[in-house]
């Protein structure tokens, strides 16, 4: 499986590059074909960067569930493995 991963990661890349190449292509050459700002915008990116990613951050918390919620979660996943090692090991279950 790790193999068959590999190879889609090296033919996406491949893939990207081609694209990549097209768009060069099609923009005339241009340097930076794809950028969306102007270049005084690069003192000031890294900043902005910071910015969203810590505002990612506390979204992704904010929206995390509470201690209750993973301790509801959590009793009902060992009373489920409890059930499973209940049962008789000599036919696996029935699948009607």
């Amino acid at each position: 499986m790790g193999t068959l991963m590999a190879t889609g990661l090296i033919v996406g890349e491949s893939l990207a590059g081609v694209v990549y190449a097209g768009i060069v292509v099609a923009f005339g050459g241009k340097e930076d074909p794809l950028a969306i700002v102007p270049e005084g915008f690069a003192g000031i990116a890294p900043w902005v960067g910071v910015v969203l990613f810590v505002g990612t951050l506390w979204y992704l918390y904010r929206g995390a569930p509470s201690g209750e919620y993973s301790r509801l979660r959590a009793d009902a996943a060992s009373s489920a493995a409890t059930d499973l090692l209940a049962r008789p090991s000599s036919r696996p279950p029935s699948l009607h």
